[in-house]
């Protein structure tokens, strides 16, 4: 093996110019296949083989996008001229927008009108033109408001908000379009608002998907800029040179421009979790260099011949910085395996990044400082920290001496973690990392206050007939469980056929609105024939609520925000609603749209975190088999990771943070990074021993060989991670004070925990 990183690092300074020119080459064209496209697809997070997805996928193909339609919340008064009359010019302003599929509002809406004549309903617009006068005006808000059909859908109770609800095509929702037909209704909503005094409400699916798309764009940004700025000062700190700044952040440049290039060229968007690959990449991949530059000022203060120090880097730390690179490269892109889509992407653009990082790393270092001066003492200086020395001295005192207060204080730890881990709980929301402080978040409130929810909600239920819709006993049940849903605080009115029978009811009574309710039979025939001859439906009111056979109808509504953990009771409860409505039928009844749908990937998501986190420990354990080759070696480096995992989890648990797919993702992230050490650590160790060293001199030795750069990575890693607390995600926050804070507690128990379990059981040579 030596010889192989031999001839590997004599390849390298052999062929320079060449290995330059293609990293240059290669480097160009990952540049020119980079690109931030966002993804806001909720299905990504599902499995295709859920079956709760495949009812969704059909749900959509038969009725269409369900989170689709910007709400806007409005408040004023109808009768006021002036406000009903832009309220009329704000609805067409929107209509006139492109990738608009439709608009619909209080001065928008459209009543049903009995003709005897000729034996059916006459649809019409109830507002024609704007109202020229105050009895008009007076005329038209009468209507309105004696509408039950609309109340708690567009207008309250009260009547003092209503909704302008704005549907997107599925082309527009889906692209970049959105977000400038987002812009386009905030503009003329903007004049209304000025014009008026008042405050526009916005909610909805594809708000909530573009707020996202604007905090995620500047964070990345933010977080790129910032992990540059942290890194190079720490570089600076450590190594009181700008050539070991520069040059460092320079080959991280390169390795971003390439984890940017494998993400096009695979056609991934950016999502909430890719997003913080460039960042990332930034912290993880400085170690590498910081490895690397260290150990090639370690060599030349011995040798003093830049090719011989250079060349000794790679000999003695190539293999031990492979496995470094292979356990991180294991914990980012353990999740490349799993079926959810998003972390699978994930998984494979960090895994392959972390893989060219680390070649990246090799060559370029090493071709760069072949051409740089040689060092200077200045510049070796921080090889003799004094008070780094001093801690680790005192650290080494610790290990030799008062190794049984190390295991006293790990055995406390571990019976608080596992007591906090208890109190964990799995809980996730939609708009859960979105500040509170937030338009959005405040529109959200208010609109929920007002309207219960605003997340789609469906209920899907299929006859197994063709125009089976169509019966007085199907209506009646759909009537049933409608009034079993108010029940649910957290679930708005909902809209059915059962809605569309009482509201041709009211029209067959001459509109009058105490007329709104459920036909009888005799009713429900004649009723019948004008609704036939007016070839009338549901879906020319708002939006489809049969398929195009009469064989399926929906409930549709909207829900709160309510969370993983309540969404499941809801689901649970209103299903033995179902049942107990429904007995005896043999209809096929499904709750799903896209709010259960993204509730439940988010369960899917943390699960297979989980299931990454196992195995991410499986795969490293083997590397740390095939490393060390004994079952000592194993546990050695394995144990004093575990531990950080569990304080951390057990911190979770008592600070009331909630395990969800951010949160989730710490722990094989953490594990992949933090195990660095413990292999320099006993990469090293080992070597002093087969260098003739006892157990307890070969530690001593080791702290004095590899200390510095453990320190000094943690350091850079802390600090990388502590960046992202300047999230405006709640949680991106969590990701980086819980990922920072266990590297931290990782680097103790490596200086600490690690080397007394050494001393202690490692009387089998590792």
């Amino acid at each position: 093996m030596r010889n192989f990183w031999y001839n590997l690092v004599s390849f390298i300074l052999k062929n320079r110019v060449v290995i330059l020119s293609v990293f240059a080459i290669l480097t160009a064209i990952m540049i020119s296949f980079a690109k931030i496209d966002f993804a806001m697809d909720y299905g990504k997070i599902v499995p295709p083989s859920d079956k709760d997805y495949k009812i969704y996928l059909k749900f959509k193909e038969e009725f269409g996008e369900d989170g689709n339609v910007v709400i806007i919340g409005v408040n004023g008064d109808l009768h006021n001229q002036a406000f009903f009359n832009d309220l009329y010019d704000f609805t067409e302003d929107c209509k006139k927008i492109e990738g608009i599929e439709g608009v619909l509002s209080m001065t928008h809406l459209i009543n049903i009108i009995r003709n005897d004549s000729t034996e059916k309903f006459e649809v019409e617009r109830i507002v024609k033109n704007k109202p020229g006068t105050q009895a008009e005006t007076d005329s038209l808000a009468n209507i309105l408001e004696n509408l039950p059909f609309y109340k708690g859908l567009i207008l309250t109770d009260d009547a003092k908000t209503s909704i302008v609800a704005v549907s997107l095509t599925s082309k527009a929702l889906d692209s970049k379009q959105r977000l400038v037909i987002f812009d386009k209704i905030q503009k003329i909503g903007a004049e209304f608002e000025k014009k008026h005094n008042t405050h526009l409400y916005y909610a909805g699916l594809p708000v909530l998907r573009a707020t996202l798309f604007h905090i995620l764009f500047n964070e990345i940004i933010l977080f790129l800029g910032l992990a540059i700025l942290v890194t190079a000062l720490i570089l600076m700190f450590i190594f009181r040179s700008w050539v070991s700044v520069v040059y460092p952040l320079i080959v991280v440049g390169v390795i971003i421009a390439w984890a940017l290039g494998i993400q096009g060229m695979l056609g991934y968007k950016m999502t909430m979790i890719t997003g913080i690959i460039p960042a990332l990449i930034t912290v993880v991949g400085i170690p590498n260099c910081v490895y690397f530059i260290t150990k090639y000022h370690y060599e030349f203060s011995l040798c003093r011949n830049k090719i011989e120090a250079l060349t000794n880097m790679v000999v003695r730390i190539g293999v031990v910085t492979v496995m470094v690179n292979a356990t991180t490269m294991i914990g980012l892109g353990a999740t490349g395996v799993t079926d959810i889509a998003v972390l699978r992407e994930f998984g494979v653009v960090a895994g392959l990044t972390i893989t060219a990082a680390f070649f990246i790393s090799l060559f370029l270092i090493t071709i760069i400082f072949s051409y740089l001066p040689e060092p200077t003492d200045k510049e070796l200086k921080h090889l003799d920290n004094k008070q780094t020395n001093w801690m680790l001295s005192k650290v080494d005192y610790l290990v030799q001496n008062k190794r049984w207060m190390i295991y006293s204080i790990v055995g406390l730890i571990l019976v608080f973690s596992f007591w906090g881990m208890s109190k964990i709980e799995v809980v996730s929301k939609m708009a859960d990392d979105i500040p509170q402080g937030t338009r959005m978040m405040q529109d959200m409130n208010y609109m929920e206050s007002q309207f219960k929810g605003v997340m789609p909600f469906e209920i899907v239920i299929d006859t197994k007939k063709k125009k089976g819709v169509q019966k007085l006993k199907l209506i009646d049940n759909i009537s049933a469980l409608q009034d079993s849903m108010k029940k649910y605080p957290e679930i708005s009115r909902t809209l059915s056929v059962a809605d569309f029978a009482k509201f041709a009811r009211q029209a067959f009574n001459d509109g009058n609105p105490e007329e709104y309710d459920l036909p009888s039979k005799s009713e429900f025939n004649f009723i019948g024939i004008y609704v036939n001859n007016a070839k009338l439906n549901a879906g020319s009111f708002s939006k489809a609520l049969t398929d195009s056979i009469g064989q399926k109808t929906r409930i549709s509504g909207n829900i709160r925000d309510v969370g993983s953990k309540r969404m499941k009771e809801i689901v649970a409860k209103l299903q033995t609603d179902i049942d107990s409505v429904f007995s005896g039928s043999d209809y096929n009844i499904a709750i799903t749209g896209t709010t259960r749908i993204y509730i439940k990937g988010n369960e899917y998501l943390i699960s297979n975190l989980i299931q990454s986190l196992l195995i991410t420990l499986l795969l490293i354990g083997i590397l740390m088999w095939l490393l060390f080759r004994t079952f000592g070696g194993l546990m050695l480096s394995i144990i004093p990771n575990v531990l950080p995992l569990l304080m951390v989890a057990g911190f979770m648990g008592f600070a009331g943070i909630t395990l969800k797919p951010s949160t989730a993702l710490i722990f094989s992230t953490v594990f992949g990074i933090s195990i660095d050490n413990t292999i320099h650590f006993l990469a090293a160790y080992r070597n002093h021993r087969k260098n003739g060293l006892g157990i307890t001199e070969a530690v001593t030795a080791t702290y004095d060989n590899t200390g510095l750069s453990m320190i000094y990575t943690s350091s850079i890693l802390f600090f990388g991670f502590i960046i992202f607390v300047a999230s405006s995600f709640g949680g991106t926050q969590a990701l980086g004070y819980l990922i920072g804070g266990t590297l931290l507690i990782a680097l103790f128990s490596n200086l600490l925990f690690l080397p007394a379990m050494v001393i202690s059981f490692g009387k089998e040579k590792i």
